[in-house]
């Protein structure tokens, strides 16, 4: 990322000037073993118990407290370790529920996600009267639902995608933020290493006042990455930085295997494993739309009637953006078990019955391996997470990695993490 494409971001100071070095504190175990030494309110302790969250995690507990306390936060949390709870407490906790002016917005690169986080607010501000949370992402209602939306309802809390809010706000005026108190970024690396997603977030950034808390949240942040989200924050304000070891990023009841195997055997070794393995649900992660279409083809025609797919694309029309909608919403209430997706499911969707991933078609980077893995075995479950591998003759794409390039990674940065996988599949549900 070039210097030129940093000094987009706002600062406050003049963007010529280089970056100072920012207070940042990087910090280790808080001992707080309850929700409610946090200094909640009990309407929400009362929901926290509700939802079967007995005790915080190691993220909740490092964030938490200096999150409340308002402090400037960027946080760096595997995945299914209650990050998104992080910043639901936090606004919450101390949102004006007699406001009619917006104090929290969330930005997500994708609806699934903006969905997940709402529902989060709506859960946990279940008990909390007058407590107004909306949703704007682009591909669901017109513009004209939206702004009917915000004047009649006049949400506190605001949830979306950056090119839909960024039309809201900054386009129509009709989301006004100039009362904001959060500004908050989920998956944060994702949308600020995208310069359209960047570019809309930093204008939305601008028309919301200086004085405000901004937190980040991610399982992978790149340096680059971590050196733009500081941008968004004035240099006199002190940040909270945490960040974690390489060989804690995976879940710890997450196992981990690869097979090598030629493209054209693909489809056998993957029926092997759906027949014979425990699969509460499944994701089978694949390259591109076409393919999750042929795949999905080929088990109905082995008699697999459980299995959808899962694909974006703005192109594909408002059918196809009501049918993926109504694949999400099916698959996280458990209708159908196997789904089948590209990356855009492999990042923050967070569904409790998924106990299989299956990387049909290897990813083209460890961080995006990361994050597809990371769909299974959340919030202390077992999960199990099996690779397809294909030899460097069968590359399509010479200026990608290949699957071998990819692995190669994984097992140097986490030998002891990821195995072979057994001739015996029935060993793979033993933990």
């Amino acid at each position: 990322m070039s210097s030129a494409l940093l000094d987009d971001i706002p600062d406050f100071k003049d963007e010529q000037q280089p970056i100072k070095d920012k207070e940042t504190e990087k910090y280790g175990n808080y001992n707080v073993s309850q929700f409610k030494n946090f200094g909640l309110k009990e309407e929400l302790l009362r929901a926290v118990k509700e939802a079967g969250f007995e005790h915080p995690t190691r993220v909740q507990a490092e964030s938490l407290t200096n999150a409340l306390l308002g402090e400037q936060l960027i946080c760096q949390a595997k995945a299914g370790t209650g990050k998104t709870a992080v910043f639901v407490l936090t606004v919450l906790n101390t949102i004006n529920t007699e406001s009619n002016k917006v104090e929290c917005l969330v930005i997500t690169h994708t609806r699934e996600l903006a969905q997940q986080a709402r529902d989060e607010f709506l859960r946990l501000g279940k008990f909390m009267k007058s407590v107004k949370v909306e949703c704007f992402y682009g591909g669901g209602e017109p513009v004209s639902v939206n702004i009917q939306t915000i004047e009649t309802v006049k949400p506190q809390i605001v949830v979306g995608t950056p090119g839909r809010l960024k039309d809201l706000i900054c386009e129509r005026k009709a989301l006004k933020v100039d009362r904001l108190k959060y500004f908050i970024l989920d998956e944060a690396d994702t949308m600020i290493e995208d310069l359209n997603m960047r570019k809309d977030i930093q204008d939305i950034f601008l028309k919301s006042p200086q004085e405000k808390q901004f937190m980040a949240f991610s399982a992978t942040f790149t340096e680059s990455s971590r050196t733009s989200l500081k941008r968004f924050i004035a240099d006199n304000k002190h940040i909270y930085e945490i960040t974690i070891k390489p060989e804690q990023l995976f879940l710890d009841k997450l196992k981990q295997y690869y097979m090598k195997v030629p493209e054209a055997l693909k489809f056998h070794y993957l029926r092997q494993i759906l027949n014979t393995c425990k699969l509460n649900q499944c994701i089978i992660f694949v390259k591109s739309s076409e393919k999750a279409d042929a795949l999905v083809t080929e088990l109905k025609k082995k008699g697999e009637e459980s299995v959808r797919q899962f694909y974006g694309g703005n192109r594909l029309g408002p059918d196809h953006q009501k049918m993926r909608q109504k694949t999400y919403e099916q698959f996280r209430n458990g209708h159908f078990r196997l789904l089948v997706a590209t990356n855009l499911m492999g990042r923050g969707i967070d569904i409790d019955k998924v106990n299989y991933v299956i990387n049909f078609d290897m990813p083209d980077s460890l961080e995006t391996y990361l994050h597809r893995v990371g769909r299974a075995g959340r919030q202390e479950t077992n999960g199990v997470a099996i690779s397809f591998v294909k030899s460097e003759e069968e590359s399509e794409d010479s200026k990608k990695q290949t699957d071998e390039e990819v692995l190669q990674q994984i097992l140097k940065q986490y030998p002891d993490k990821v195995q072979q996988l057994p001739q015996d599949l029935s060993t793979l549900d033993k933990f």
